[in-house]
């Protein structure tokens, strides 16, 4: 409809440095529900181990690791 490509727009964003994390609270700050419901989706961003997820997500959009 306006040309968006979230795939796109997200390889644009972390080529930039910004980390899943931010994402997740970005989506969190701008979610439309009640607060009690914003405290539940940051809990979970709290325990969530981001730092595990960010190797996946730059092999999906860098190509598998040319390391070994």
């Amino acid at each position: 409809m306006f040309d968006t490509e979230l795939t796109r727009d997200y390889e644009a964003a972390t080529s930039l440095g910004l980390s899943l994390r931010f994402f997740y609270e970005a989506g969190v700050a701008g979610a439309l529900c009640d607060e009690t419901t914003k405290e539940r989706l940051r809990g979970i961003g709290g325990r969530y181990d981001w730092s595990a997820a960010e190797p996946a997500v730059q092999q999906t959009f860098n190509g598998p690791s040319r390391e070994g």
